[in-house]
């Protein structure tokens, strides 16, 4: 078949299926993928004829009003249309030309039924258009012949499905043989996992499972919204709207992509200016591969109080480590003397929090008289603490937490501050993460959203005897901490699912607004953890996790 003759027959195609549609519009779903889908299609009519009466129904956004219809147009004739047809920028969502030619004001759900109210018509003229239009058009109108699915979702399954799916990728996380271009998947911050590992994890699963991963990978937020797509419109409906999501490039998160070069190492000097140590480890960059803007550098810059962009810059990982932490610019000066005095190029603001645990004197001004030489005696404390700090290969140290959460629970619970492996969790307790806000620095408290499985702007995993899953189910509130606090507590969680039986549970107090800051707090509640760790004077005693 030619390209002539294949246009020809999907030409066809659409016109029979503008016939069908019209004739049983009332069977069209009414959901918002048919409103986005009669909106497109109102659009691509107006663009192969200008002078189509569907014109009437489009709707175009205030803010761009002007610039989009206003052409030919001086300023007193607009304000003349507006002030007849009654639109106000400052108050209407949208903004529409009626028959008399005047600007009329509509809000989103006016501007929604505009386009629901006059299906029929805009199909119609779909089909006396079909000819003059692009072959894509015929997926806008597959929306509309949307069925709901035999046995619709909830949340609760979408949980359960991530929740499975997080658990086998796991370990096939960043292998140390991946090479450049190889076919990939990018999973958050977690990191790539090969393409093959990938379709593994779904094997078994329903035909919704990889769109609906992708979906909730991307903006766990709207689970909701991707659940109720699913049971409008089935499979073809979410692979829409996961069509939808990489079209208006919101896919930053869960997507296909090829593996990165990889990072050339970078030579790192010791604190007598020898060459020592080599590391890979790669610059922070976003979810899909790439550096930070250079918005985003001065946003982190901002937050620990670092003036010097070129220094944020250079070392951004940090930068947005110690913002995470609620630190400033001492603790982040303070970490890059222990990289240099340690030749650790890794070391990390909870072995910093440790390392200043055990000295009553200024850290920093200990790291400058060992670099320039007049402090021997300190370097060797401190690599006996590092030493001392690294984890238990069968055992990992939690800490007891205070947790107060926005439905006005108060629960006790376990953390190590990082990820809790789901096939840890002893029996009968229950594991959540938590998800770090957007703008950590401008909250009183910097988490967000309390779900089964954080993969995105992971804060930290906890396990508690409390089951949240009703609260989280609940459609009409987003589970989010108020405030966290350490407790003071602390136990071992084994290889064999159990917490050490001698160390007292955690136990609530309400927290002040004073102690009400981030799990890992500013430095001086870092240091408290610290010491409660270790003490001041055993450098053997147990540290926390330092790996993320």
């Amino acid at each position: 078949m030619s390209d002539d003759e294949a246009y020809e027959q999907l030409t066809q195609d659409m016109q029979a299926m503008c016939r069908d549609l019209s004739a049983h519009a009332e069977t069209i779903p009414h959901t918002q993928e048919s409103i986005d889908a009669l909106r497109e299609l109102v659009d691509r009519v107006l663009e192969a004829n200008p002078d189509s009466d569907l014109g009437y129904y489009k709707a175009y956004p205030s803010w761009l009003a002007i610039i989009q219809a206003g052409h030919g147009l001086t300023r007193e004739d607009i304000a003349e249309k507006a002030r007849y047809g009654g639109w106000d920028p400052d108050r209407d969502d949208y903004m529409r030309i009626n028959r008399d030619g005047d600007w009329e004001g509509l809000s989103q759900e006016q501007a929604d039924n505009l386009l629901w109210d006059n299906r029929r018509e805009i199909i119609d003229a779909v089909g006396r258009f079909a000819s003059r239009l692009d072959p894509d058009t015929i997926k806008h109108l597959t929306v509309l012949t949307f069925t709901p699915p035999e046995h619709p979702l909830t949340l609760e399954d979408v949980q359960h499905l991530v929740q499975r799916v997080d658990d086998r990728l796991r370990p096939h996380l960043d292998p140390a043989d991946l090479e450049e271009d190889e076919d990939v998947y990018r999973i958050g911050d977690w990191g790539y996992v090969r393409a093959a590992d990938y379709e593994q994890a779904f094997e078994g699963e329903p035909a919704w499972a990889q769109d609906m991963y992708m979906l909730d990978g991307n903006e766990p937020d709207r689970d909701a919204e991707w659940v109720e797509t699913y049971n409008a419109g089935g499979n073809a409906a979410l692979s829409m709207a996961l069509d939808r999501q990489f079209d208006e490039g919101r896919t930053d998160n869960v997507f296909y992509t090829t593996a990165p070069e990889p990072y050339e190492p970078v030579l790192e000097h010791t604190a007598d200016g020898t060459v020592s140590k080599e590391t890979t480890e790669r610059p922070e960059t976003d979810a899909s591969g790439q550096p930070p803007t250079e918005d985003e550098v001065r946003r982190m810059a901002a937050s620990i109080d670092l003036s010097d962009l070129d220094v944020a810059r250079e070392q951004y990982p940090l930068v947005c480590e110690v913002a995470r932490h609620g630190g400033g610019t001492l603790d982040f000066d303070i970490i890059l003397d222990l990289r240099r005095v340690t030749g650790i190029p890794d070391l990390n603001y909870e072995m910093y929090a440790y390392i200043d645990g055990k000295f009553d004197d200024d850290l920093l001004q200990i790291c400058e008289d060992i670099l320039d030489g007049t402090d021997t005696e300190s370097l060797s404390r401190i690599q006996s603490y590092i030493q001392a700090a690294q984890p238990s290969a069968s055992k990992e140290l939690l800490m007891g937490l205070n947790l107060t959460l926005n439905d006005g629970q108060h629960i006790t619970a376990w953390t190590n501050d990082a990820r809790i492996p789901m096939e840890r969790v002893p029996d009968g307790w229950h594991r959540y993460g938590v998800r770090l806000a957007d703008s950590p620095s401008s909250y009183d408290c910097p988490y967000a959203d309390v779900k089964p499985g954080i993969m995105v702007n992971h804060a930290f995993d906890f396990i508690t005897r409390t089951d949240l899953t009703d609260a989280i189910n609940r459609t009409d509130i987003c589970l989010q901490v108020d405030a966290c606090t350490y407790d003071g507590h602390y136990a071992y969680l084994h290889d064999n699912h159990t917490l050490e039986e001698n160390v007292p549970s955690p136990r609530y107090t309400p927290p002040d607004k004073e102690q009400a800051v981030s799990l890992s707090g500013e430095a001086k509640a870092s240091r408290d953890a610290s010491q409660a760790l270790g003490g001041t004077s055993a450098p053997d005693a147990p540290a926390q996790e330092t790996q993320r």
